[in-house]
């Protein structure tokens, strides 16, 4: 009698087990066939999890998107898997047929997004500033700052921030401030100078690494071609030797500021301002550019020529001269036969003042 007992309650326990792991199998089964279908995206979408954000407020913040259907059900998921402390703070892109198992397995490896900022080599400050500001991927931190008080964040108070950034793409994650991004950009600048400045040509008529950044700021808003950089920066070092002024369009540009609106008169080539290159000799005051590594070296390895000046052709290239007599038939040829572009005041003004 004892042992039908005991061996019909052996048996009611396994087929209750078997019931048990049944239930289990299949419910386990359903949780995963959930977890592997793919989440409601139709267009790449993008998800921020912030330092010290749980699973369960990333869920949550998913269903409201109306991506994820069961925020419960995923965090028990990577609750049963051991994946839900382990979830990294960053952007991460959602993209269509993506499911939420791929999705929290992305943010457990921390395959969050990248981005990128790039600095281009001529730009003034403020119009990288502008840049800054206009970029959604930015946390943007110096909005509405003045230059100075932008270079005050940076503990450059008293600096001019004209070129001392360097262009470079800078690639950065989610929640990077536009203020890491001119860290690092600085930081770079005064890298890149004080080397290049360690190995510049021996003999140059400069004082100190920031000439050579003015310098190479002129260089870089004249020259479009890599080539023809050490040309336009020997022409520069022979002028100054022979105490002529720079007469250099993009100094009076810069002197004119918000006032440029695409062509100088002769009004403007008078404008005082020491940054004016017409009116006085020698450098500017700063940099009138973000300076880019070809124009730095080639300030500090100019090409040994007699050039004294220069014209553009119109297509990004220029005609360099020894003498006024040359110029001025390059000016002829080049800008009123073929009239690539109007007589200036610019070469009226290298005519008679030279």
């Amino acid at each position: 009698m004892w042992r039908k007992v005991k061996v019909k309650f052996i048996l009611i326990s396994l087929m209750s087990l078997i019931a048990l792991a049944s239930f289990v199998s299949g419910a386990y089964l359903s949780l995963r066939s959930v977890q592997f279908q793919p989440l409601h995206v139709e267009k790449k979408e993008r998800v921020r999890i912030q330092p010290g954000d749980s699973l369960n407020t990333v869920a949550y913040e998913l269903y409201n998107k109306k991506i994820l259907n069961y925020p419960r059900l995923w965090v028990f998921w990577a609750w049963l898997h051991g994946k839900s402390r382990l979830v990294q703070a960053g952007d991460y892109s959602i993209t269509p047929g993506l499911s939420a198992e791929a999705l929290l397995v992305k943010m457990v490896t921390g395959d969050v997004l990248h981005y990128d900022f790039t600095i281009i080599p001529g730009w003034t400050l403020q119009q990288l500033l502008a840049a800054l500001n206009q970029d959604p991927n930015l946390d943007h931190e110096l909005t509405g700052l003045s230059t100075g008080q932008v270079m005050a964040k940076l503990g450059l108070a008293g600096l001019d921030g004209q070129g001392q950034f360097f262009p470079e793409t800078y690639r950065f994650l989610g929640q990077t401030s536009d203020l890491d991004i001119l860290k690092r950009a600085h930081k770079l600048l005064v890298k890149r100078l004080a080397k290049a400045w360690r190995h510049r040509a021996v003999g140059l008529p400069l004082n100190n690494p920031e000439e050579a950044l003015i310098l190479a700021s002129l260089v870089e808003r004249e020259g479009r071609l890599n080539r023809e950089r050490p040309l336009i920066a020997s022409v520069f070092y022979n002028r100054l030797a022979k105490n002529m002024r720079l007469q250099t369009d993009p100094s009076v540009i810069f002197a004119m500021g918000d006032k440029y609106q695409g062509k100088i008169t002769r009004k403007d080539l008078r404008i005082d301002s020491p940054y004016n290159t017409y009116r006085y000799k020698g450098l500017p005051p700063g940099p009138i550019a973000m300076v880019s590594e070809a124009s730095l070296l080639a300030t500090l390895h100019p090409l040994n020529t007699p050039y004294f000046y220069f014209v553009a052709r119109g297509d990004g290239s220029h005609v360099f001269s020894k003498t006024l007599k040359e110029h001025n038939r390059a000016v002829k040829r080049y800008i009123l036969d073929a009239k690539a572009r109007p007589f200036t005041w610019r070469d009226l003004l290298l005519q008679k003042t030279a």
